[in-house]
């Protein structure tokens, strides 16, 4: 687990056993990690072990989804089955993109699966869906900001203002911006309370 890692992880456990995030724990990063990280934590309840597997195996998933996503742009911008082929696995060329996710929880890997899926819908003209993956983006890592402009650039680009608008309501409507929130919820149970902050 490399040290990244088990700072997402150890807050994620801590949000999902009732601590609240920039309260009782304070990491300056955009909360959707650590609320993933809790999500994790409550299934795997009191097993480590299983709490670092679910880890392991949806940064694994996430690499194949980009891969998958690569592969689908550039088939779906260039045509060609062969270009879509090597464009999707020159992913795995990249120093460490295959190997990193056995250490852990990376945010980066998220942010990255979550604005290409949103670049994909908006181009296939699921504009709602494409706005809420890019600001979920955003709330992965800051540097995703760059999605959610690409999406409502395509979207005026391709089609109107109508579609635009489908955007930025999804948008608003992420889980970045209105999952239940175990980072602020007010009381410290055992478990994450159910209540909606």
């Amino acid at each position: 687990m490399t040290p990244d890692a088990g700072v997402f992880q150890h807050i994620g456990w801590h949000l999902a056993n009732g601590g609240r995030l920039y309260v009782d724990v304070w990491e300056p990063k955009l909360p959707l990690p650590f609320e993933t990280t809790a999500i994790l934590s409550l299934i795997a309840g009191d097993d480590m072990y299983l709490y670092q597997y679910l880890n392991v195996g949806l940064m694994v998933l996430a690499v194949i989804g980009i891969v998958l996503l690569v592969g689908a742009l550039t088939h779906q911008l260039t045509g060609n089955a062969f270009a879509s082929t090597v464009a999707g696995f020159s992913m795995l060329l990249l120093p460490g993109f295959a190997i990193r996710p056995a250490y852990g929880f990376k945010a980066k890997y998220l942010l990255l699966l979550t604005g290409l899926l949103a670049i994909y819908l908006i181009l296939n003209d699921h504009p709602f869906a494409s706005g809420a993956l890019a600001a979920a983006s955003v709330g992965y890592w800051q540097l995703g900001a760059i999605f959610p402009l690409l999406v409502v650039g395509l979207a005026f680009h391709r089609s109107d203002v109508r579609t635009a608008g489908a955007v930025v309501l999804g948008g608003s409507s992420s889980p970045s911006s209105c999952s239940p929130r175990p980072s602020c919820c007010g009381t410290r149970p055992r478990r994450w309370s159910h209540r909606w902050c």
